[in-house]
C-alpha cells in the first residue's frame, strides 16, 4: 500500500523553460543565447547555487562576470524566476490527494506529500512565493539546503527518512515521479516505486496501478 507520494518539482509540479531567462539576457550582454544558458546552467557556479555552496548575490557576480551582463541583480532575479509557469491539472489533483486517506502522521486523511527537488534559493523563494501548491506538500527536501541533489542516493535517503517519520513508510510504500530517467533509476535502486513524468497522463495511470483512488 502506498503511504507517501514524493514528486519533483519541475516538470512535474510547474513547468518550466529554462531557455527563457537565456533569450531575455541577450538583451543585456553581447553574447549568444547558447552561451547565456551555458553560464547560467551548465557552469560551476550553477552547480555550487544548485547544492547551497554560493550565495545568489555570488552566483549573480559569477555569471555577470562570464556573460559581461549590464543588467543589475534586481534585474537578473526578476529574468532568472521568469522560467516557471503553472500546471493546473496537476495542483488540482495534489489538492484530491490530500482529501484522500492515508497513513500520515501529519493529517489521517490524506496521503504523505513529500517535495525532492534540486533547486536554487532564488528559485524556491519565487515558487514559494508565487505557487502556494507547495504549502499542500507536508515536507520538502531540497537540494540547496541539504548540500547534495539527485541522483545522488544521499537526497534519496533523505526524503525516505521524512517519509517514514511522517507516514511510517518504507521505500517500497513510496510512489516517486520525476521527469528524468536517470533520478527514477536511482529511487528504483533504494527500493522507491518510481515513474518517469512526461505528461499527466502518468500520474492517473500510476495512481490506477498502485490502487490510489483519487476523488473526482
Amino acid at each position: 500500500m502506498i503511504k507517501a507520494i514524493i514528486f519533483d518539482l519541475g516538470r512535474v509540479i510547474v513547468g518550466f523553460n529554462d531557455q527563457k531567462p537565456a533569450e531575455a539576457l541577450t538583451k543585456y550582454t553581447k553574447k549568444y543565447q547558447s552561451t547565456i544558458y551555458y553560464a547560467m546552467f551548465r557552469s560551476k557556479h550553477y552547480e555550487e547555487f544548485v547544492l547551497g555552496r554560493i550565495t545568489p548575490a555570488k552566483f549573480y557576480s559569477e555569471v555577470k562576470k562570464d556573460l559581461k551582463l549590464t543588467c543589475s541583480f534586481a534585474k537578473f532575479k526578476f529574468i532568472w524566476n521568469s522560467m516557471f509557469s503553472k500546471r493546473k491539472n496537476v495542483e488540482q489533483m495534489i489538492r484530491k490527494l490530500k482529501q484522500n486517506k492515508g497513513k500520515s502522521k501529519v493529517n489521517s486523511n490524506h496521503y504523505c506529500l513529500i517535495l525532492l527537488s534540486d533547486t536554487n534559493k532564488l528559485h524556491f523563494e519565487s515558487i514559494l512565493k508565487n505557487y502556494p501548491i507547495i504549502k499542500e506538500f507536508d515536507d520538502v527536501v531540497v537540494s540547496y539546503k541539504q548540500g547534495c541533489k539527485k541522483p545522488s542516493k544521499k537526497i534519496f535517503l533523505i526524503a525516505l527518512k521524512k517519509a517514514k517519520e511522517l507516514a511510517n513508510a518504507e521505500p517500497d510504500e513510496c510512489l516517486y515521479f520525476d521527469d528524468l530517467i536517470e533520478n527514477i533509476d536511482a529511487a528504483k535502486e533504494l527500493g522507491i516505486n518510481a515513474v518517469q513524468y512526461t505528461r499527466f497522463h502518468d500520474l492517473i495511470s500510476a495512481f490506477k496501478k498502485f490502487g490510489i483512488d483519487v476523488p473526482k
